[in-house]
């Protein structure tokens, strides 16, 4: 059994980020490391978790893609195995520290609760052209799609 947790702008989706506020996020976190263009897992030697950026439509549902990303994310989707409090808890803080830092909040999947709420932060509405995901001669979208790239 498992335990899915989303953080989204509000109950329909309606607002976005660009991808590369998150990608540089997630590629900071101590602990995750970068699958694919659109996910990521827990280092081997932590409590196994998922954590899935895409767009989504405003009742949630998405595909992700492994070979690239959307220029825009509206949900952040991340699995834990069931199997124990201390993956829940620890996806449940990533998923707060993901909300606090969009100003979005946290759902439970399955009941559509609000586990958190974000403070409302301004979020910029496209990357700085410091902004290391994007910062290439060949664009947004390339830059995102380079296959095995992580952070430990």
């Amino acid at each position: 059994m498992y335990w899915y947790l989303t953080v989204r702008s509000d109950s329909r989706y309606g607002k976005s980020v660009s991808t590369c506020v998150l990608v540089t996020y997630l590629d900071s976190v101590p602990g995750l490391r970068r699958t694919d263009s659109s996910s990521y897992r827990a280092a081997d030697d932590l409590d196994w978790l998922t954590v899935t950026i895409a767009a989504c439509n405003s009742t949630g549902n998405y595909v992700a893609h492994t070979d690239r990303v959307p220029e825009r994310v509206t949900t952040v989707e991340l699995i834990c195995s069931a199997d124990g409090s201390p993956a829940y808890d620890t996806a449940l803080a990533l998923a707060a520290e993901i909300a606090a830092l969009l100003g979005w909040e946290v759902a439970d999947s399955e009941s559509d609760e609000v586990l958190y709420t974000g403070p409302a932060t301004p979020v910029p509405a496209r990357c700085a052209v410091e902004c290391p995901a994007c910062a290439t001669p060949e664009g947004h979208q390339s830059s995102l799609t380079r296959s095995g790239r992580t952070r430990r």
